[in-house]
């Protein structure tokens, strides 16, 4: 079977043996699939569809099931994905009639991971109509198996949100993901033009800003990458590889976040505001706002992608920030930044940097190394 996803990128399958049986009817107005069953020791498909003729009439219709009780028995490897040990299924009900495409539903679990679409879009040009339902829930990200030969963090993960389709907008107004401990809420659109439109609203009353992989695995990881890696001979600390402009350009969009708490280990930051937008390869930070312990910092800047380089700005202000840890002794520092530049890499930029910065620091101490310790962690 393994023959027949040959040159199939990212995608490994088992070899092995298969019995395939069915009916196919050749008839004037469509082509049609019945009782399809296909079986290998570890797994089955069935099927039966209806696809109309002529083709371009964009008739289909299809009932699909396929499971297994190892999802490794079909394949080993799926865009990086290595699965562990997990019973496999996967469910279609799905129907097109010209421009409208309905799913009743589409659903699929890996374990006790599932995730399901369900309902009726009508796509007519740059015109939609209809709702499509979605949602996902991953109990342990962890029992999913290796991806990149990485584990991933055992951590929760669902996601749901319904989508609704009016003119030339697809929009999201129940947008709701969990991640760990964290519930987002929020809204999503997006806009059917030359260049996509997509507006984004995020709201969180505490995130934790954890690692995607297992620590342990991160840790190895890097040990190995330091092992095996030599320096370069062109060992600049600042690297001189040209910044990609090209993706400033395939959208535009609005976003705005609003986090109650932000946690990082034992960062802590409160009230965090992030409002921008991105249009015609200008992104712009209109507002960032976070307090921190005792502190407040506003922050806003652009980038631009021009036809030869880009250019950058950034107006940075800092009040009553916290520096040092120094158990009793009060320390704090005012910080005010303003920068404007323009190159092609990350160079380029630094040395044709121009602005003015001033730093204002009082109290605290400086015990031991404490200083390197925060420099370099």
């Amino acid at each position: 079977m393994e023959e027949l996803f040959t040159g199939i990128e990212n995608v490994k399958v088992f070899p092995g043996s298969f019995e395939a049986a069915g009916k196919v009817r050749l008839g004037k107005e469509e082509i049609s699939v019945e009782g399809f069953k296909l079986e290998r020791p570890r797994g089955k498909i069935a099927l039966d569809a209806k696809i109309g003729r002529p083709f371009e009439s964009n008739r289909l219709e299809i009932s699909l099931d396929a499971s297994t009780p190892d999802l490794r028995s079909l394949f080993s490897n799926m865009a990086g994905l290595e699965p562990d040990v997990a019973p496999f299924s996967m469910t279609i009900r799905a129907k097109r009639d010209g421009d409208s495409w309905s799913l009743q539903p589409v659903s699929a679990s890996i374990g006790d991971a599932t995730v399901e679409a369900k309902g009726e879009l009508i796509l007519e040009d740059q015109n939609v109509s209809g709702q499509l339902r979605l949602k996902g829930e991953v109990p342990n990200l962890a029992n999913l198996g290796l991806f990149r030969e990485r584990r991933l963090k055992a951590q929760p993960l669902s996601w749901s949100g319904t989508l609704t389709g009016q003119r030339d907008r697809l929009t999201a107004d129940d947008l709701a993901i969990r991640i760990g401990e964290d519930n987002i809420f929020g809204r999503l659109s997006y806009r059917f033009e030359d260049v996509p439109d997509i507006e984004l609203d995020l709201r969180a009353d505490t995130l934790s800003i954890l690692p995607l992989f297992d620590p342990a695995a991160e840790e190895e990881e890097h040990e190995e990458e330091q092992a095996t890696t030599s320096r370069p001979k062109d060992a600049r600390v600042i690297p001189t590889t040209p910044i990609a402009t090209g993706p400033l350009k395939l959208v535009n969009g609005k976003y705005d976040v609003v986090i109650g708490e932000l946690n990082r280990n034992e960062l802590v930051a409160k009230n965090v505001e992030i409002r921008g937008s991105l249009r015609d390869g200008v992104m712009n930070l209109d507002t960032f706002n976070l307090d921190t312990r005792g502190g407040h910092v506003h922050a806003s800047g652009s980038l631009a992608a021009l036809t030869d380089d880009m250019q950058a700005s950034l107006d940075f202000t800092g009040r009553n920030l916290g520096l040092i840890p120094a158990g009793d002794i009060p320390n704090s520092a005012d910080i005010d930044l303003i920068i404007r530049t323009r190159g092609i890499h990350a160079g380029q930029l630094a040395g044709n940097a121009n602005g003015f910065f001033v730093f204002n620091a009082t109290g605290g101490q400086i015990k031991r190394n404490e200083l390197l310790d925060l420099l370099y962690g």
